[in-house]
């Protein structure tokens, strides 16, 4: 599949292939993540010297997904023309999860985000995360995307998927990202066609703690495990989630989201608004705005109330965060 100079750039990829239509049937299994991507990065980035966009030579740590891109997918999946998932499986590959995130993340720190939630969640071996990058064909970007958020892709996916899967790095940066706020609008909103029990998990890899990844999930998961004491082991599990991050998040305004393209920018912040034009000026404020934010800050709030608490800090932002959210169900456990 890699004639030339190639050859050893594939020397973890061992199926032959195939033609997957449905783009959101290109899911990529954890274990293709850890036993093809991961150790390409690390065999391929000094030996290659791979660099970042100012030209700085990078370590495998620090590669992330717009420098293996065009450093990695790009480049052996151009005599095919077609997606990474395609390039790398026997079939589809259906999603069990999607994932949202910024492209500016480590894959090594978003790895381990996804290798710590299959964890927590207790999830099967042969799990799928629908990934954009390694998803879309990226030789036809335009054509897996489109003109409406709605037949999108991401959107496509989403809708098969049981949950969403936020990755958020370390600035917060993907919340500054109109695409990653077009998945949260469908992840959290009730009339987007999801199904009522969908699933929104954030995970980071910027816990301080040995590196460790570290989530705030949507509900008990099963190491939490059950009886009285799972709200103290989930609270206990979710104290590691970077304190300085949540208050970060807690001064989200998603509508000032920006996009490598501006149409996208504009079709998705009109989507979010419920606009007929996708392509017109949208507007710069708008209810579905406040109201998804109260209900990204309104999760982070609840995660964080007790090492808030424990801290000393002011609570009042938590608070107003916690009434605009309207959730229904909060719990507590201050043991």
């Amino acid at each position: 599949q890699c004639p030339g100079p190639l050859s050893d750039r594939c020397r973890y990829i061992t199926s032959d292939g195939c033609r997957i239509q449905e783009v959101e049937l290109r899911a990529i299994g954890l274990s293709q993540l850890c036993s093809v991507v991961l150790p390409s990065v690390h065999h391929c980035c000094v030996p290659e010297g791979w660099a970042d966009r100012d030209g700085k030579r990078l370590t495998p740590q620090e590669v992330n997904l717009y420098v293996l891109v065009e450093q990695f997918i790009k480049p052996v999946t151009q005599q095919r023309e077609c997606s990474f998932v395609e390039l790398i499986s026997s079939g589809p590959q259906p999603p069990d999860w999607f994932v949202s995130h910024w492209w500016g993340e480590p894959v090594d720190a978003f790895i381990s985000c996804l290798r710590q939630h299959s964890r927590d969640r207790n999830l099967q071996n042969d799990l799928t995360y629908w990934v954009c990058a390694y998803a879309n064909n990226q030789w036809n970007i335009r054509g897996e995307i489109g003109s409406d958020p709605a037949c999108s892709s991401f959107r496509k996916a989403m809708q098969l998927a049981k949950g969403t899967l936020s990755v958020l790095d370390s600035g917060a940066v993907c919340y500054r990202r109109a695409w990653c706020i077009y998945e949260i609008y469908v992840s959290t909103s009730e009339h987007t066609g999801v199904s009522a029990d969908y699933l929104f998990d954030i995970y980071t890899a910027s816990s301080g703690v040995g590196g460790a990844a570290v989530g705030i999930t949507d509900g008990f998961v099963a190491r939490d495990g059950t009886g009285d004491k799972r709200a103290r082991r989930k609270r206990h599990r979710e104290w590691r989630f970077p304190f300085e991050l949540t208050l970060t998040a807690l001064d989200i305004e998603l509508q000032c989201a920006e996009a490598s393209q501006e149409s996208d920018r504009r079709m998705i912040l009109n989507s979010i608004a419920e606009a007929d034009d996708l392509s017109a000026c949208p507007p710069t404020d708008h209810p579905n705005y406040h109201k998804l934010n109260s209900t990204l800050r309104g999760r982070f709030a609840a995660a964080s109330w007790v090492r808030a608490a424990e801290l000393g800090a002011d609570l009042s932002q938590h608070g107003q965060a916690l009434l605009a959210s309207q959730l229904r169900r909060l719990t507590l456990h201050f043991g």
